[in-house]
């Protein structure tokens, strides 16, 4: 896995964005991010007080070369960090 993503191309990111959308949308409300180098997944959640606020929920990262995603999940101290590959070889895509 390369260390630094791609920018992600505006085409690219709007179907990938219309992809996850379609198949989180029964997770309840989330707002889809384009981040630039990746796609952001946020759930829409509510403090006591009413405030509401953005719980990140996964990132998904493009490399250009061979258009490959690899997802992301947020460690305590607010780094994206990568999942590792499928160690049955199994690959997913968008």
């Amino acid at each position: 896995m390369e260390a630094n993503p791609d920018i992600i191309l505006p085409d690219a990111a709007r179907q990938a964005l219309k992809t996850i959308g379609k198949a989180l949308q029964e997770y309840g409300p989330l707002r889809l991010t384009d981040e630039g180098t990746g796609l952001g997944v946020y759930q829409i959640q509510q403090r006591a007080n009413g405030d509401r606020y953005l719980f990140p929920v996964c990132q998904f990262r493009l490399t250009l070369k061979g258009r490959k995603w690899h997802l992301y999940w947020i460690r305590k101290f607010d780094a994206w960090w990568p999942y590792p590959p499928s160690k049955s070889g199994r690959r997913f895509t968008l």
